[in-house]
């Protein structure tokens, strides 16, 4: 191997992404990852993940990989042996992602996943282990220095795509190989520390979700008075309830279902001054989400009936089995703004149920119930709602007045769970950040790593 690659001259450090080069260690190098590559990169199988056979090799793709490094067992898939054959991965292959939102991510194989390809989508390393160790690499593609390096390849492309060309022309610090065992083996002490703090951080946001949930379905079928009278509501999902209650039939207090249009429209949101129409996702969260759209072309005739409004309930008639039936109240949107076909616009015409109290009940647990339990569909990952399940969903009714307070104790209570959970991914933030540090630092010989 000719010494001279590693000069580091050959990198020009008016360059942002290579200032690290200037302060390497004594006895490091600055190289190109072509130069480290035991064969050409190589992308993978352009296969559709149709079998799911265990007998034949996992097709691993980048949705398959957590972001602890693992693989998710719930998306197995797998490829016929002769097709896979070409493709087979060995121990310290890395994997990254050259396309799509996932760019730059990477995956160390290990054989303990067992015999296994990779998809089209992903482009394969194998080091050449006498220059760079695999867990080097993997440690590297976790650094700053690595990401500022893959966004500005990123950002000079017309679409988000990260090429193996592109790969091989990434500067990485290299150490003589002992000291990259020595600072692997930190790194694996180190970042476990850290990412047990980060899970348990994550397992709070969970149970603050519960909570959420817990909390709003208890005050919508219970109501706030714990010595309240109850009766048997007739309905095994929902329980008991206030005796002073009513159980009714959605249908009867709607005048209309309304469901929305959704013309060939454009990848990407629409400007303020421009037509959209809403994605199924501007309901998933806890609260309506605009933002979720798509900007519709400018030569179509807009059907002015479905513009959103303040004061609007959508609910999801289509969506994963978690996700379909989500609904959101529509307190503040912007102009120009249409409901697509995925989404119900219920049109309360009843003076005794208030939008507000209607959409907690459609988020509690008793509600969610009764949503999934009627949704059909060939999958999980799609499920669908008709309007007669909308209209036929059992809605217990208090007092006007009742219903009112009850609202006004969830929007408290789920301010101060919001409190919490932005606490908590602060908290979150700062220990990826104090990791992404730590790695960037050891990687570039700026931290005294022990023996």
């Amino acid at each position: 191997m000719n010494l001279a690659i590693l000069d580091r001259s050959s990198f020009s450090t008016e360059n942002r992404s290579f200032t690290w080069i200037e302060s390497l260690p004594s006895g490091w190098q600055a190289v190109r990852l072509r130069h480290l590559a035991k064969e050409p990169l190589a992308y993978g199988a352009n296969e559709a993940a149709l079998e799911d056979s265990a007998a034949f090799p996992r097709f691993i793709r980048i949705t398959d990989i957590n972001e602890d490094g693992s693989l998710r067992p719930e998306t197995f898939k797998s490829l016929a042996p002769e097709i896979a054959e070409p493709y087979l991965l060995k121990e310290g292959d890395v994997l990254l992602a050259r396309s799509g939102a996932t760019v730059g991510k990477a995956f160390i194989y290990k054989r303990e996943w067992g015999k296994a390809c990779f998809a089209g989508y992903l482009i394969k390393f194998s080091c050449n282990q006498n220059l760079l160790l695999p867990g080097f690499l993997f440690a590297f593609t976790q650094s700053s220095i690595y990401w500022s390096q893959v966004r500005s390849g990123t950002i000079q492309a017309t679409i988000q795509n990260f090429s193996a060309e592109k790969y091989s022309e990434i500067c990485i610090p290299l150490p003589p190989v002992y000291q990259q065992l020595r600072i692997i083996s930190y790194l694996d002490r180190e970042t476990e520390k850290i990412d047990a703090l980060i899970a348990a951080k994550k397992r709070l946001l969970e149970l603050l979700g519960e909570k959420r949930r817990s909390m709003i379905t208890h005050a919508v079928t219970c109501g706030l008075d714990a010595n309240a009278p109850t009766k048997d509501s007739g309905l095994e999902w929902l329980g008991t309830v206030p005796v002073h209650w009513t159980i009714e039939h959605l249908k009867y207090h709607l005048s209309d279902i309304e469901q929305g249009w959704s013309p060939q429209s454009d990848s990407y949101p629409a400007e303020i001054e421009e037509w959209g129409v809403l994605k199924v996702g501007a309901v998933n969260g806890w609260n309506f989400n605009p933002n979720e759209n798509k900007r519709i072309p400018p030569d179509l005739i807009i059907p002015l009936e479905h513009e959103i409004k303040p004061g609007d309930i959508l609910i999801s008639r289509a969506n994963t089995t978690e996700l379909v039936g989500s609904a959101s109240l529509v307190k503040e949107v912007r102009p120009k703004l249409l409901l697509c076909d995925k989404l119900y616009r219920p049109v309360l015409q009843s003076r005794r149920l208030i939008p507000e109290y209607l959409v907690f009940y459609l988020r509690s647990s008793s509600g969610r119930f009764e949503i999934e339990s009627d949704a059909t569909g060939a999958s999980g990952s799609m499920q669908n709602i008709s309007q007669g399940t909308i209209a036929n969903l059992w809605i217990p009714i208090p007092p006007k007045n009742e219903q009112a307070q009850i609202v006004t104790h969830i929007e408290n209570q789920l301010s101060l769970l919001r409190q919490l959970e932005e606490t908590t991914q602060q908290a979150i933030a700062l220990l990826q950040e104090r990791r992404t540090s730590l790695i960037s630092a050891a990687v570039t010989g700026q931290l005294e790593i022990p023996s």
